[in-house]
């Protein structure tokens, strides 16, 4: 009584006791966390049937139970004692660990869950009712049936399926035709209800798998596989069923013609009104219209999209503030940074200005955030080497612009360098700015990166030496004799001899 009391006082009460549940992000589970988990899932599904990947309230169970199978199977083979967890696991399913395979488990709750939804299994029948592959593992089943372990046959009995029914099993065999035209109706259905068959791989309709099918059909036509007449009876019901440019991009599309529903674009003004995401993909359209397929450019056209759009096409001029470390960068909502979205900006500036190292933070080029768009792709190409230790697979679009364009110094040295470099091209005196920073580079020569040193002779500077023996080239090769004020000396920059 006084421990309970003494409970009472920390808020351990009676109540709150029953409610109590082990902590499912355990690195470690004990055996009693993940008993409570499994009878809790058992409770659930009727059985221990949980594939690796599986999580139950939080809990890794797939993986629990694939380490609980692990270890009984070590045990045994090491020793003749029973596995000491598999009775406690024994009472939550008795097979919890059968002699067979995970996937006859894992089928036999499927044909379990038709029987609880009110299907019988008739095999004598070809088992109506039931999916085409789960009649067909029926079947299989009623033909070894004598070969089965007596386990497997009691949870098949348990099923309606006997040794006196099993061997009059009739075979699950659909002709290829008849799966074709039970997908195909499945197909008209869901493009009458959606008006597109641009489904992903994991659509389900109506209890159809209709993704995989027509993942299958698409398989089946790149192999050259699909005959004439399947094909355009599925393009009678979608011409882009199949599209050469990949499915990815025709679901994008679909969705975004479903948010653009009602909207006037105004693709100059950044497609105002709506979704950014909408935006961003409608801009990375526009931006590389050039490239795409025919037939992308004539569904764009069908969202009110003409060629002349798509050259009109600019991000809206409204930003976001992100702030960082008591500092504030206006950050675009509404740009894609994407490689492909800002790319042909990136070729564009590039060829104008000679390269991308004078391109800071805030820099725009025909209204695209350019220097945003640069700070996202340095951030993406560190975070692949470091995950991959790999260079970053767009590395080499963007080097061959600049080579110096994700140097592995500080970007800003590069805006510096470039001031430099313009002045020593065209013969023009360095400005107070660039005179100390340049002396600052020859102070710290021995720190700097080999390829800075080979960017510093290129403007002139060698080495660490005084800067007074350093001066541009001028444009007529008349020696130029510049006065700069350092506190209280005066610095003559002259010809180097």
């Amino acid at each position: 009584m006084e421990q309970r009391r003494q409970l009472a006082a920390v808020g351990l009460t009676e109540q709150t006791v029953q409610t109590a549940r082990p902590n499912p992000a355990t690195h470690r589970p004990s055996l009693e966390t993940g008993l409570h988990y499994a009878r809790s899932y058992a409770a659930l599904h009727g059985d221990l049937n949980a594939s690796p990947s599986d999580r139950h309230e939080g809990f890794p169970i797939g993986k629990w139970l694939a380490r609980q199978k692990h270890q009984a199977d070590l045990h045994t083979a090491r020793s003749a004692a029973p596995y000491p967890a598999g009775p406690l696991l024994a009472a939550v399913d008795p097979w919890w660990n059968p002699p067979w395979n995970g996937d006859w488990q894992i089928n036999h709750r499927a044909a379990r869950k038709l029987v609880e939804n009110g299907i019988r299994l008739l095999p004598d029948q070809g088992f109506p009712g039931t999916p085409d592959w789960t009649g067909q593992w029926l079947y299989t089943q009623c033909v070894a049936y004598q070969n089965l372990h007596p386990g497997q046959q009691h949870r098949l009995t348990q099923l309606g399926i006997t040794a006196t029914n099993a061997p009059t099993a009739r075979p699950r065999r659909v002709t290829q035709q008849s799966s074709f035209d039970t997908g195909l109706g499945h197909a008209r259905t869901y493009a009458a209800q959606h008006g597109h068959l641009a489904a992903p791989r994991s659509a389900n309709h109506h209890g159809y798998r209709l993704g995989t099918w027509l993942a299958h059909q698409r398989k089946r036509a790149a192999n050259g596989r699909l005959p004439h007449h399947r094909a355009e009876a599925l393009d009678v019901l979608d011409s882009w069923w199949n599209p050469p440019w990949g499915l990815p991009w025709q679901i994008t599309y679909h969705a975004v013609r479903n948010e653009i529903h009602g909207h006037a674009l105004n693709a100059a003004a950044g497609f105002p009104g709506l979704p950014p995401a909408a935006t961003r993909w409608l801009l990375t359209q526009c931006t590389n219209y050039g490239d795409l397929h025919p037939g992308q450019q004539e569904l764009l056209t069908g969202l009110g999209i003409t060629p002349q759009d798509a050259h009109a096409a600019r991000p809206q001029q409204e930003t976001r503030t992100h702030r960082r470390t008591g500092a504030s960068r206006a950050r675009p909502t509404t740009v894609s940074s994407s490689i492909d979205g800002g790319l042909p900006y990136a070729r564009s500036y590039a060829h104008t200005h000679g390269g991308l190292g004078t391109a800071h933070y805030t820099t725009e080029h025909n209204g695209f955030p350019l220097g945003w768009w640069l700070y996202e792709q340095r951030k993406r190409a560190v975070a692949h080497l470091r995950r991959t230790g790999r260079p970053w697979p767009h590395d080499t679009q963007l080097t061959a612009l600049d080579p110096w364009w994700n140097p592995p110094w500080r970007a800003s040295w590069n805006h510096s360098y470039h001031q430099a470099h313009i002045h020593h091209t065209a013969g023009r005196p360095f400005p107070g700015t660039t005179t100390k920073w340049i002396r600052t580079q020859q102070h710290a020569w021995n720190q700097l990166h080999p390829h800075q040193q080979h960017l510093m002779t290129i403007i002139g500077i060698h080495g660490p030496t005084p800067l007074c023996r350093y001066k541009p080239v001028p444009a007529n090769n008349q020696p130029l004799v510049m006065p700069r004020k350092v506190g209280t000396c005066k610095i003559t920059v002259c010809r180097m001899k």
